[in-house]
């Protein structure tokens, strides 16, 4: 996992949608959306909330 996946799923455990992560990170909502998924694919998770659970318990963010 990238450290732009990992920030991405830093900012959606702390309950932002993707929007707001695109507007505080300064990046298009389809930038944010890229990162994720390929987060999300990183993890072997079937959603985005899987991939956020996992990633925290794993420690990775």
């Amino acid at each position: 996992m990238t450290a732009r996946q990992a920030l991405m799923l830093k900012w959606s455990s702390e309950g932002k949608s993707m929007r707001a992560i695109a507007t505080i990170e300064d990046m298009t909502y389809a930038n944010v959306n890229f990162h994720m998924n390929n987060a999300r694919k990183a993890l072997n998770a079937g959603t985005l909330a899987q991939a956020t659970a996992l990633a925290t318990k794993l420690k990775l963010i």
